[in-house]
């Protein structure tokens, strides 16, 4: 599966959730802090580019693989 871009949109800190705008101008799309593959204790930022995979669920889709880029 390829790795699409985009850029964090939200993120809640508390709740280990937040939105990605894909950068193809598609649907905004939820994820979890737990789909990071960053190692140490990284949180996403408001702005920070992203490259992902998205995966079909039950509830809709859903991000998995982030992997968060340094600007």
């Amino acid at each position: 599966m390829a790795l699409l871009s985009g850029i964090v949109r939200l993120f809640n800190d508390i709740h280990g959730n937040g939105i990605i705008e894909p950068g193809d101008g598609s649907e905004r799309i939820k994820f979890s802090y737990k789909d990071i593959l960053n190692r140490g204790f990284t949180l996403p930022f408001e702005g920070q580019h992203v490259e992902f995979e998205i995966v079909k669920t039950i509830n809709g889709p859903r991000t998995r693989n982030i992997v968060l880029k340094e600007d």
